[in-house]
């Protein structure tokens, strides 16, 4: 008898080991199952959580660098000073001092661009060329290249000049700075493009018959009150955006039968 009770003893406790042993084995498999849960969770989350940076971030820059309804490229010395870095080689540019020049450009110790021999599609043209400032484009300097589609001018440009951007047949945007020195656009500059929206900045004292056979033409925003326009290459059904009391407005008013589409700017 005695015999039996030690044997149940023992077994008993034998039993007790293996339980306790099965819930210590349990209990580390449970925790990683959690942390590997947890770890399978993470890459979402942060995922999740960098979307949200992004979304936030988007939401802070968009529309940072437009002015008056996304009509110019910039708004800013710091955010020209990125938006405008050349696209192209310098190398690609030839180009005249002007110290001869013969227009406002005269004497303005800057550069006239002549030619140029790159192939970009969308060029930004560089605000200097060995330490000179670009203040003109000349006659034909862009003629017939049919690789661009858009092209942004440097704010220290005064003269757009004759035919300059002639026959670039893809050519279907011309963006601005908002604190563009742009003086005048002469003969033929736009020629046989592809333009759909033209700004004419504010400082912008002249515009010659510059749009001809621009079939693409929408809209037209002349900017400056004192803008001499000359609106007769204008596709007739081109909606142009100018102040009532604009000299561009007084030019237009007289042209025989009018332009049917007329916005004024507030």
């Amino acid at each position: 008898m005695k015999n039996r009770s030690i044997l149940f003893l023992v077994a008993l406790s034998l039993i007790s080991s293996a339980f306790l042993c099965s819930c210590k084995n349990r209990e580390p498999e449970e925790s990683s199952i959690t942390e590997e849960s947890s770890a399978e969770s993470s890459p979402a989350e942060s995922s999740a959580d960098k979307k949200s940076e992004n979304t936030e971030s988007s939401v802070q820059t968009s529309g940072a660098v437009v002015d008056l309804g996304e009509l110019f490229t910039a708004s800013s010395e710091t955010e020209k000073s990125v938006e405008n870095e050349p696209s192209a080689e310098l190398t690609d540019f030839e180009y005249t001092t002007n110290e001869n020049a013969d227009g406002v450009e005269k004497g303005d110790g800057g550069i006239t661009i002549t030619k140029y021999n790159g192939s970009d599609n969308n060029l930004k043209i560089p605000d200097k060329i060995n330490g000179l400032k670009v203040t003109a484009l000349g006659k034909g300097a862009f003629e017939e290249n049919i690789s661009l589609t858009s092209v942004t001018i440097p704010s220290d440009v005064v003269t757009i000049k004759d035919s300059c951007f002639y026959g670039c047949e893809s050519l279907e945007e011309v963006k601005f700075f908002s604190d563009s020195k742009l003086s005048s656009i002469c003969k033929d500059a736009f020629f046989d493009t592809h333009i759909t929206s033209f700004t004419v900045p504010e400082n912008c004292r002249s515009v010659s018959t510059a749009f001809d056979c621009c079939y693409n033409m929408k809209d037209i925003y002349i900017l400056g009150k004192e803008t001499s326009f000359a609106p007769v290459s204008v596709p007739i059904d081109t909606t142009i955006h100018y102040y009532r009391d604009s000299k561009a407005a007084a030019q237009l008013s007289l042209i025989h039968g009018g332009y049917k589409n007329i916005e004024y700017l507030s």
